[in-house]
């Protein structure tokens, strides 16, 4: 039974060149936008910052070889997040949205769409900013429920050779872009008719510059108010609107029907990169309250890590930070060559809620002097809080995905553990399509 836990030299390389970048890049980038005063200046100081990921091929390897780009395996990507968000978060959120937004793409899109919506982001320069539109002003949770509730209200009307929208998202990553005119590629999910289930009217459509720089479009996107918030100081995801918007027809990605199924995959592979990346802050936060709790003595006369309690903080910080990445690497490998979804899920869920605890522990090790705001937990907490909220919130669609899949006959547990599949494939979807349910 080999489980080796062992990178390769090429992920070794991958895994020293990201840190490195992170260090040299991603820190000295956050100390700067933490002086700013607002939401929207903090995220646009980053915009340097973010051509320097384009620039040293941090976006184009989030896209399959197969599509153009440098990706070989979700384990990769996963290792690229640690080292990201071990030195900041709201950087590599703009990182990892990006991705998010080009997946319905490459899982869904077809061979011309691929070549015209990915080719921007297989390039080493400029800016270019992707995100996916899912998340509703009145909430998301349960925009699937089929007894009267609101669900998705961004509608898209066929008319003739044109796509009209009306409607707006909220907490969508970047989908203002840089100078709330729209990002590159606007992965949008839309309902294609207010009659029947919300399942079968869901679609995608897909907006890129061009149609938000068309003439036609001029005053109908815009973006009605951007959002503070705790943690990820330097992320955007503001309030959206679309008022008759006219995109061609042929960028409809999904047709109504499809819709919800390529969102759930897409929104499959981050969860397990939120797992990497809570790994990430709390090894940042180990590291921290290691060396606090080996050199302060607080008034006696040893340091802090000979008193069984401080220890014992240290040791389950340690353990927490640990298992959350090797769950992390397990449930990439099985998306990836199983296509089960089930793993992806739960390193979401256990690492950002293992966060959160991680952090206070490290307060406890080091006493009231952590609430001091030269100390850093009050922005590690600030992030680790945002983990189980963001991305699909733990309580309200992570769990809820676990809790399906559970619920479907033929259910494997020991799937996981034996990395066999259990689940057909998706019928009506591209062969090696993720198994998830909607």
């Amino acid at each position: 039974m080999p489980i080796d836990f062992t990178l390769t030299p090429a992920q070794e390389d991958l895994k020293a060149r990201a840190r490195q970048f992170a260090v040299e890049v991603l820190a000295p980038a956050r100390e700067e936008y933490l002086k700013l005063p607002t939401q929207l200046l903090r995220y646009q100081s980053t915009r340097k910052t973010y051509q320097r990921l384009v620039e040293d091929g941090w976006i184009k390897i989030q896209i399959p070889e197969q599509y153009g780009g440098t990706r070989n395996s979700l384990v990769d990507l996963a290792i690229i997040a640690e080292e990201f968000f071990a030195c900041d978060s709201s950087i590599p959120i703009t990182w990892l949205v990006t991705g998010l937004g080009l997946a319905p793409i490459f899982m869904y899109g077809s061979e011309e769409q691929k070549k015209e919506f990915l080719a921007p982001f297989l390039e080493t320069k400029g800016d270019e900013l992707a995100a996916l539109g899912f998340s509703e002003p009145t909430g998301s949770a349960n925009y699937l429920q089929n007894e009267g509730g609101l669900g998705v209200q961004t509608f898209a009307k066929i008319e003739g050779d044109e796509v009209v929208i009306n409607g707006g998202k909220q907490w969508a990553s970047s989908s203002g872009g840089w100078e709330f005119k729209g990002p590159s590629v606007l992965s949008l999910l839309c309902r294609f008719s207010d009659q029947g289930a919300p399942k079968d009217t869901l679609g995608f459509v897909i907006i890129t510059t061009k149609q938000f720089e068309a003439e036609v479009n001029q005053g109908a996107f815009e973006v009605v108010n951007d959002i503070e918030t705790h943690g990820f100081r330097a992320s955007s995801g503001p309030r959206t609107k679309f008022t008759n918007f006219r995109v061609p027809a042929k960028n409809i990605l999904a047709h109504a029907g499809a819709g919800a199924m390529v969102n759930v995959a897409a929104f499959t592979e981050s969860a397990a990169l939120v797992g990497a990346g809570a790994a990430g802050l709390m090894r940042s936060c180990f590291a921290h309250t290691h060396k606090f709790v080996t050199t302060e003595k607080r008034g006696g006369s040893v340091p802090t890590i000979n008193y069984q309690s401080v220890a014992d903080f240290l040791i389950s910080m340690k353990m927490r930070e640990e298992t959350t990445r090797y769950l992390t690497w397990k449930a990439c490998h099985y998306l990836e060559t199983t296509g089960e979804s089930e793993l992806a899920y739960q390193a979401k869920v256990f690492g950002s809620e293992n966060a959160v605890q991680a952090v206070l522990e490290g307060m406890q090790a080091v006493g009231v002097t952590a609430y001091d705001t030269k100390q850093p937990y009050g922005l590690f907490m600030d992030d680790a809080l945002c983990l189980p909220l963001f991305e699909g919130s733990n309580t309200g669609v992570r769990r809820r995905q676990i809790q399906k899949i559970f619920s479907q006959p033929g259910y494997d547990p020991e799937s996981c553990a034996s990395n066999r599949p259990w689940s057909k494939p998706v019928a009506g979807y591209p062969e090696g399509f993720l198994s998830v349910y909607v």
